[in-house]
């Protein structure tokens, strides 16, 4: 104690460990013995890991980096350090980790590295042993390998006359046929970039031609979408990448707008209109063919043995007539399914469809199964279990303890509010609940009036249906209180 507080601790640049300094500055709250214990022990193995990673990084770097001289960049070091990590049992390298790279370096190696920024500022290590003997050499081999380059291509026309005929060739050589009808909905299977026009954009856009894998999010959108364009440019839309048709598709779906679709096919970011009716109208067909003699044809993204939802509503078209009669009426029904990760069962090969340049689909209308009602008798009292009872209750209280909670606190402040109103209240006291994605399929329509007792009755055959198709013993069915009213009629 007395040789330590005799010195100037500033002068002698006195610090914590880093393990000491971490406990110090930790913020301590209260929390289970078990969560502590959990976290002491994610930390003890954090901070081993991370030592044994370093020392055979260290071990690394002075057996073969410093004596075969060799200038590295620190971000691959760090690369080296986090493969090291994860092999070591850690899941993930923190940022602390990361940050402290340019420190230990410095530390543990001493006076046997340097590290410096290159001209785009980016860390690069150097060996100490590299002499300046050996930077002058280097310098002239490469003085030499680059005239000697310029030597043999001196005309940078005619470079890049080399390098255009080269990706063209690439191009036509990788080209794949485009399937038809294009499935929107298989994009993955239908995208092929060559080699040559990646390298080339990324060398492009970036000017960076020593990585072309470690690409930014702006530059691999830009790369994905630029070579999509001089791959259908080249082969004159004979080859139609997925940019090519989902773009208009999206068009379409947002604006309704022929004209824009039009405009961008001419500027070649997309197939034409009518090409992209053409496509409609063979899907079409196609699923026509899937469903022959069929009375319910599922969605291909609809799954067997899921347990399944089926909603049906009426969407009318209500055309603008004079006298308002002849406005066409239908019930749109989807099907709505948990996700699930594989494995899927095989798809059912799809009948073939000629290129026939057709944009329409006649269609014979088929008539519904005449459905003939008695005297009407209103739904009758569905029989409920207790628990479900108990359990409806349970959750009202819960509902009204939360409604109660937000009329008082808005009764407070009334001149400066700071609580939502209900709805937000409501998502704001719920933003803890886990949202699953899941599947939707859209149904075939059913072309008539929901209010009549026959579309009804085709909706309930068309559910059961579904359900035998699906193989599951129940299938829940949402419906809005007009066709449930009608649904549960019995007969006197």
């Amino acid at each position: 104690m007395i040789a330590l507080t005799s010195r100037d601790i500033v002068a002698a640049e006195a610090h914590y460990h880093a393990s000491c300094y971490r406990n110090y500055t930790r913020n301590k709250e209260d929390s289970n013995e078990n969560e502590e214990e959990k976290v002491t022990d994610e930390f003890i193995l954090y901070h081993k890991v991370e030592g044994e990673a370093y020392q055979e990084l260290f071990e690394y770097i002075r057996e073969d980096i410093i004596p075969n001289k060799r200038i590295i960049p620190v971000t691959s070091l760090t690369t080296k350090l986090e493969s090291l990590m994860l092999s070591g049992g850690v899941n993930l390298l923190k940022d602390s980790t990361k940050k402290n790279m340019h420190r230990r370096l410095k530390s543990e190696l001493g006076g046997a590295v340097e590290i410096f920024s290159d001209d785009k500022g980016k860390l690069l290590m150097v060996p100490c042993c590299v002499s300046l003997k050996d930077v002058v050499l280097e310098n002239q081999n490469l003085h030499r390998e680059l005239k000697l380059w310029k030597a043999k291509s001196t005309d940078i026309n005619k470079i890049i006359d080399q390098t255009s005929s080269h990706i063209r060739t690439a191009i036509k050589k990788d080209m794949i046929f485009t399937p038809w009808p294009y499935h929107p909905s298989d994009v993955a299977t239908h995208i092929a970039i060559p080699n040559e026009l990646q390298r080339f954009l990324v060398g492009l856009l970036t000017g960076d031609t020593t990585s072309t894998t470690n690409k930014s999010q702006r530059t691999a959108i830009l790369v994905e979408s630029f070579s999509q364009d001089m791959i259908y440019a080249v082969t004159r839309g004979q080859y139609k990448p997925p940019k090519h048709f989902l773009l208009p598709y999206a068009v379409k779906a947002l604006t309704g707008n022929t004209e824009v679709i039009r405009i961008l096919n001419k500027f070649g970011h997309g197939v034409s209109y009518d090409q992209l009716e053409e496509n409609d109208t063979a899907l079409c067909l196609q699923k026509l063919a899937m469903g022959f003699n069929q009375r319910a044809v599922l969605p291909l993204s609809i799954k067997p043995h899921v347990f399944t939802n089926l909603a049906w509503d009426n969407i009318d078209r209500l055309e603008e007539t004079l006298t308002g009669k002849g406005t066409s009426h239908r019930v749109n029904g989807i099907a709505v399914q948990t996700k699930f990760y594989g494995p899927y069962p095989p798809r059912p090969e799809l009948p073939r469809i000629d290129k026939l340049k057709q944009r329409s689909v006649n269609i014979e209308h088929e008539e519904l199964e005449v459905y003939l009602a008695c005297a009407r008798v209103g739904p009758q009292p569905l029989p409920t279990n207790e628990s479900h009872i108990l359990e409806a209750q349970e959750s009202a209280q819960v509902a009204g303890n939360k409604n109660l909670v937000w009329v008082l606190a808005r009764q407070t402040k009334s001149d400066c509010q700071t609580i939502p109103s209900w709805t937000g209240f409501n998502i704001k006291t719920r933003d803890q609940e886990s949202i699953s994605e899941d599947v939707v399929g859209y149904l075939p329509t059913i072309n008539a009036p929901a209010t009549a007792l026959t579309t009804v009755y085709e909706i309930i055959k068309q559910s059961d249906l579904i359900r035998k198709e699906l193989s599951l013993d129940t299938i829940v069915v949402v419906m809005d209180q007009a066709l449930y009213a009608k649904a549960v009629e019995k007969e006197k």
